[in-house]
C-alpha cells in the first residue's frame, strides 16, 4: 500500500535525510515485567498487533519528484526472543544490547523501522523491548500499541476473543492530515502563530552554541508517589493541573537562569484530540511554543496560570506545523530558536494490566535533543514521578547538567510546599547581612549646614588654593550665596522642577547645589562631553529645568539647552541677613545618569531622604570633622561629588576645590594637596592604583597633611593595596586607607571597608560591611551550599539610602528595584523596597563582603559601567557590520581594556572608520582600544 506522508513524517524524513548516520530519531522504551509472563502468548500478541498496525510496517520511498510511504508485510517485523538466564548478569546485556540497537542510525528507506525484542531476565523476569523510527511512531503510539498488546494477551489468557482493533486506519490519518493542509483553518492557524512569535527569540539553558548531537547526556529525578500527592495538592491551591505548574516551574527556571522575564517553552503535543489519530499508532506529533512572562515578584502559581492560558489558546492552532513555522520566522540555525526548553508531560501511559504480573516502563532516548528537553512521566501504577533531563553534549557538559538537575529539583519541591512562592524564590534564598539599618529619621543636611552658619559664620568652607582665580568663601558666605542664587531662580523660573548647571568655577557649581537644595527643587550637573546627553536632556524636558550659568558657560548652555529656562548666576552681593530659605526636607535631592555602555545611561532620582540617611550613615565611618580640608575632585555630574561636598559641608570641615589644572597629572594633584594642606582624599580607585605606582617609584611623595584616604568605583587591587602598606611602613604614613562601595541607586557608598595590613591577601579585598543606614542581604543559589564559614550570592540593598527607581519607563527599571518580604517564615516577617545590585559577593564570618564578580559580563572601569554586549549592539548599527564580539581584558593592576572583533557583511570595513561612528554612540569610558576586523 503506497501512502502520503504526515506534515511530522515529512520533516523528520528530512532531517535524516540531512544527517543520514545521526541516530537520535530512533526512540525506544522497555517494559520490566515481574512474573510468570507467558512469552509465547505475549509474542504472538505483538505478532497480531504488528498485523493490524500499519505505521509498524513503514518504509520510506523518495524518487525524483516527492516522498511517500509504503506499507509493508507483517512479516517484514520479526518478534526476537533472546534468553539471557544462563549469564552472569543478564539485566546488564539486556540493556547493553538494547542501547547498542537504539544508537545505530536508520535508513527509513532501507532499514526495519519497528523492532520487538523479548528478553527472558530470569525464571519470573521479562524486558520487552520496542524501538521505532520517529518517521513510523511518535511516543503516544508506544503507549496505543502497548494497550493493544496488554487488551490481546489479556483476551488469549482467559480463552476469549480480543474485541477487534481501531476501525480507523493509517490512511485517514493521513487523509485528515491533507485535508487540514489545503485548509482554510490552516491559515488561521500560521496567522496566529506569526503574529504570537513575530521577532521573539527564546533564551534556553545553554551557555554555548552547539550542533545538534547524535548523543545525549542525562540525568533522572525520581519524585515518589508521596512528592506527586502533594504535588497535586499544591496544584489545587494554585488552581491548575499539576502539569501546568511543573511548567510554570521550568518557565520561572529558566527565567532566573538566563536574567530573561520573557521565556517561552517547547510543549510537545499529540494533535490527537477529536482526531482520528486518537486510536491509531502513526507520527503526527508536533510541538508548540509557549511564551510567557516571568518577573521576580510573579509567583509560580501565577506563572502556571498564565502557561494555562497560553496553552488552552494555543491549542485551538497545534496543528500547523512547528518546521513551517521556524522557516517563515526565521528561527533555523545558530542561537535563534522558537523556544528554549522542551517539555514533554507524559500523562498517557502504558495500560499493561496483565493478570499476575507488575510491569514497569522505562525511556531509553528522548528523541532529538536540539537544546534540553525535560520528559516528565507520570505512571499509572503510582510510583510517583519521573523527571528525565536530556541535553545536547555540545552545549551542556557535566557539570552544568548537574546544576540543572540540582536546581530543577529545589524548584520542584519548593513549588510543593509553597505554590505562592515567588519565582526568584524558587532557586535563590535570602542571606541577610549585618544589622537591620536605622529606622530613625536623619537629619536634613541643609539644617544641618545652617546650624553650623549659626554656630561659627566665619570658619572657612570652601576654597580653591590654586591659579588666578582663587577663592575663599566663609560658612556664613557659602550660604549668601546660596541664598542669592536661590531667590534668582525661584524669580526667574518658578515652575521649574529641575535646576541643571554646567561646572562653573570658583565654587559657583557648588553654590548652586545648595541653593536647589534650599528651594526644595533636585538638580543635575551636565555632562556635554557625555554621548547620551541629547537622551539625558530628553529624559528631564518634562521638569521645565532651569539652566542656571555665568559668563563661562553661557554659550554652553546656549547651545545645548534650548528648552530649559537661563538663570543668570547673579552678581554677587553681601546678604546682610543670617538666613536660610524656607524649605521642604522631602522630594527630590538631584538626579543622576548611571554610566552606561550603550549610550542610554539610566536616570535616577536621589531622594533628600536618600540623601540625608546617606550623610548620617557615612558620617560615623570616616569621622571627618571641622578641623579637615576635603579635596573635592570629581566631576559634579558623578556621584562621588556629593559625598565630598554634603560630608564636608555637613562635618563643618573645608571642601578644597581642585581646578581642572589641578587634575591634568598626578604631579599638579599632589602639589595642590601640599599647597591645600588637604586632609582627606576621595579618589577613583583607578587613580588611586595610578597613585601608588607613582609613589612607589619616588617620582611622588605623599604630603604629610593628608590622615585618610578613600577610594571607590571599581574593584581594588590587592598588589596595589599590600604596595601602599609597604610604602606606609617605609616612610612611617599613619594614613587611613578606605574601600568603599555603592552604586548610584543606593546613594554613592553603601559598604565601607578600612584596609589594614594585617588583612590578610588570599582573602580578597574586602569591600566591607554595609554603612548604618543601609540594610543588606544576599540571594545565594540554592544550589550552592555553604561551605560554613563562606555565603556566595547577589547583593541586594534596602533601607533609606536606596532611590525609588529609574525615572524613565517601568521596563527600564526591569528587575533591579522591587519589594522582598525579609525574615520569611520566622514570624517577625517584613516588606522592604530593595536594589538588585548584580554584583557578587562573598559574606564571610568576619562580617566583611568581598566582591568576586557579576551576575553579568558588566565591568567598572574608571569608575564607569560597561557591558560589552551594549558595545556590540552599538557597533552593530554601523553601516556594514554584520556582527560584533567585544571582550574585556584585564591584567594584574592595570586597567582593564576593551577590544572588539567586528565581521563585514558585504563590504570592506575600516577600523578607525569604526571608531568615528562610534563617537556619537558610546561614552569615552566604553569605546573600544582596539577594533579588529575579522
Amino acid at each position: 500500500m503506497r501512502l502520503e506522508l504526515t506534515g511530522a513524517q515529512r520533516g523528520i524524513l528530512k532531517a535524516q535525510q540531512l544527517d543520514p548516520q545521526n541516530p537520535a530519531f530512533n526512540i525506544a522504551e522497555y517494559v520490566d515485567f515481574l512474573g510468570a509472563l507467558n512469552v509465547d502468548r505475549f509474542v504472538e500478541a505483538l505478532g497480531t498487533m504488528i498485523a493490524e498496525t500499519d505505521a509498524t510496517r513503514l518504509t520510506a520511498v523518495t524518487d525524483k519528484e516527492r516522498s511517500y510511504q509504503r506499507v509493508g508485510n507483517r512479516a517484514d517485523v520479526p518478534v526476537e526472543v533472546v534468553d539471557l538466564t544462563d549469564r552472569p548478569d543478564p539485566e546488564h546485556d539486556a540493556l547493553e544490547i538494547m542501547q547498542g540497537d537504539v544508537s545505530a542510525p536508520l535508513n527509513p528507506a532501507v532499514d526495519t523501522l519497528c523492532r520487538h525484542i523479548v528478553f527472558r531476565i530470569g525464571s519470573a523476569r521479562f524486558f520487552w523491548y520496542h524501538r521505532a523510527h520517529h518517521f513510523a511512531l511518535d511516543g503516544y503510539s508506544f503507549a496505543l500499541i502497548g494497550a493493544r498488546v496488554s487488551v490481546l494477551y489479556r483476551a488469549a489468557s482467559a480463552g476469549h476473543t480480543a474485541p477487534g482493533a481501531s476501525t480507523r486506519s493509517l490512511a485517514d490519518v493521513i487523509a485528515e492530515d491533507q485535508s487540514y493542509v489545503h485548509s482554510a483553518q490552516r491559515l488561521t492557524d500560521r496567522a496566529y502563530w506569526t503574529s504570537l512569535l513575530s521577532g521573539s527569540f527564546a533564551p534556553t539553558l545553554s551557555v554555548r552554541n552547539g550542533m545538534p548531537s547524535n548523543t545525549f547526556r542525562r540525568s533522572v529525578i525520581e519524585f515518589p508517589e508521596e512528592q506527586f500527592v502533594a504535588l497535586a495538592r499544591a496544584s489545587r491551591l494554585a488552581r491548575v493541573v499539576w502539569s501546568d505548574l511543573l511548567l510554570g516551574v521550568v518557565a520561572a527556571m529558566t527565567a532566573c537562569e538566563t536574567g530573561v522575564a520573557d521565556v517561552s517553552l517547547g510543549v510537545p503535543i499529540s494533535n490527537r484530540l477529536g482526531s482520528c489519530a486518537a486510536e491509531t499508532p502513526c507520527m503526527i506529533l508536533g510541538a508548540i511554543a509557549v511564551p510567557v512572562r516571568v518577573e521576580p515578584a510573579h509567583s509560580v502559581a501565577a506563572v502556571a496560570r498564565t502557561v494555562f492560558e497560553q496553552l488552552r489558546q494555543s491549542r485551538k492552532h497545534a496543528r500547523y506545523r512547528y518546521e513551517d513555522l521556524r522557516a517563515e520566522t526565521q528561527t533555523l540555525g545558530g542561537d535563534r530558536r522558537l523556544f528554549g526548553p522542551v517539555v514533554n508531560i507524559m500523562a498517557f501511559d502504558y495500560d499493561l494490566n496483565l493478570p499476575g504480573i507488575s510491569a514497569t516502563a522505562h525511556n531509553l532516548t528522548p528523541g532529538p535533543v536540539e537544546d534540553i528537553t525535560i520528559d516528565i512521566y507520570r505512571r499509572s501504577t503510582g510510583s510517583g514521578l519521573t523527571v528525565c533531563i536530556d541535553v545536547n553534549p555540545r552545549r551542556y557538559d557535566d557539570v552544568h547538567l548537574a546544576r540543572i538537575h540540582q536546581l530543577l529539583t529545589t524548584m520542584i519541591t519548593t513549588a510543593i510546599a509553597d505554590p505562592h512562592s515567588r519565582t526568584d524564590d524558587l532557586s535563590r534564598r535570602i542571606v541577610p547581612v549585618g544589622p537591620v539599618p536605622s529606622d530613625t529619621e536623619s537629619a536634613d543636611v541643609m539644617e544641618t549646614i545652617a546650624d553650623l552658619v549659626m554656630e561659627n559664620p566665619a570658619a572657612p568652607a570652601l576654597a580653591d588654593t590654586t591659579g588666578s582665580t582663587s577663592f575663599n568663601l566663609t560658612r556664613r558666605q557659602l550660604m549668601q550665596a546660596a541664598n542669592t542664587v536661590a531667590d534668582a531662580v525661584r524669580t526667574t523660573a518658578p515652575t521649574s522642577k529641575l535646576i541643571v548647571f554646567y561646572p562653573m568655577g570658583n565654587g559657583r557649581d557648588i553654590v548652586v547645589m545648595l541653593a536647589a537644595l534650599l528651594l526644595g527643587t533636585p538638580y543635575m550637573a551636565l555632562d556635554a562631553n557625555a554621548a547620551d546627553f541629547a537622551h539625558r536632556m530628553a529624559t528631564v524636558r518634562h521638569l521645565h529645568p532651569a539652566a542656571v550659568y555665568d559668563s563661562s558657560t553661557r554659550a554652553a548652555i546656549t547651545n545645548t539647552v534650548a528648552d530649559a529656562t537661563p538663570v543668570q548666576y547673579p552678581a554677587e552681593q553681601p546678604d546682610s541677613e543670617d538666613r536660610v530659605l524656607s524649605h521642604a526636607s522631602t522630594g527630590d535631592a538631584y538626579t543622576i545618569f548611571t554610566s552606561g555602555s550603550t549610550g542610554t545611561p539610566k536616570a535616577i532620582a536621589v531622594s533628600r531622604r536618600n540623601l540625608n540617611a546617606f550623610i548620617a550613615g557615612v558620617s560615623a565611618h570616616y569621622c571627618i570633622d571641622h578641623l579637615d580640608r576635603v579635596l573635592q575632585f570629581a566631576p559634579l555630574h558623578a556621584d562621588t561629588s556629593v559625598e565630598e561636598v554634603f560630608l564636608t559641608l555637613t562635618a563643618g570641615a573645608t571642601l578644597v576645590v581642585a581646578s581642572t589644572d589641578d587634575k591634568r597629572s598626578l604631579g599638579s594633584l599632589i602639589t595642590l594637596v601640599r599647597n591645600g594642606r588637604i586632609t582627606v582624599l576621595d579618589l577613583p580607585t583607578a587613580l588611586w592604583h595610578e597613585l601608588v605606582v607613582g609613589l612607589e617609584r619616588q617620582a611622588l611623595d605623599l604630603p604629610e597633611s593628608v590622615r585618610m584616604v578613600i577610594i571607590g568605583g571599581e574593584a581594588a587591587s590587592a598588589t596595589h593595596i599590600a604596595r601602599w602598606h609597604e610604602l606606609a611602613a617605609d616612610r612611617h604614613w599613619t594614613v587611613r586607607l578606605i574601600n568603599t562601595y555603592g552604586p548610584s541607586e543606593a546613594t554613592v557608598v553603601a559598604t565601607t571597608a578600612e584596609l589594614r595590613p594585617q588583612d590578610n591577601p588570599n582573602d580578597g579585598v574586602p569591600i566591607g560591611g554595609p554603612i548604618s543606614t543601609v540594610g543588606a542581604f544576599l540571594l545565594v543559589d540554592n544550589v550552592t551550599p555553604d561551605d560554613g564559614s563562606r555565603r556566595i550570592g547577589e547583593l541586594c540593598l534596602y533601607g533609606p539610602t536606596v532611590a525609588r527607581a529609574y525615572t524613565a519607563t517601568d521596563s527600564e527599571n526591569g528587575n533591579n528595584f522591587g519589594t522582598v518580604v525579609l525574615g520569611r517564615g520566622t514570624g517577625d516577617e517584613r516588606s522592604v523596597h530593595a536594589y538588585r545590585t548584580g554584583d557578587l559577593v562573598s559574606a564571610s564570618d568576619d562580617g566583611l563582603l568581598r566582591f568576586i564578580g557579576r551576575t553579568d559580563d558588566q565591568v567598572k572601569i574608571s569608575g564607569h559601567r560597561v557591558e560589552p554586549t551594549g558595545i556590540d549592539k552599538a557597533i552593530t548599527t554601523l553601516p556594514g557590520v554584520a556582527n560584533s564580539a567585544t571582550v574585556i581584558a584585564r591584567r594584574g593592576g592595570i586597567m582593564p581594556t576593551i577590544h572588539s572583533f567586528v565581521v563585514a557583511s558585504d563590504c570592506v570595513l575600516n577600523s578607525a572608520d569604526i571608531g568615528i561612528g562610534l563617537n556619537g554612540l558610546l561614552p569615552t569610558s566604553s569605546r573600544p582600544n582596539s577594533i579588529t576586523i575579522v
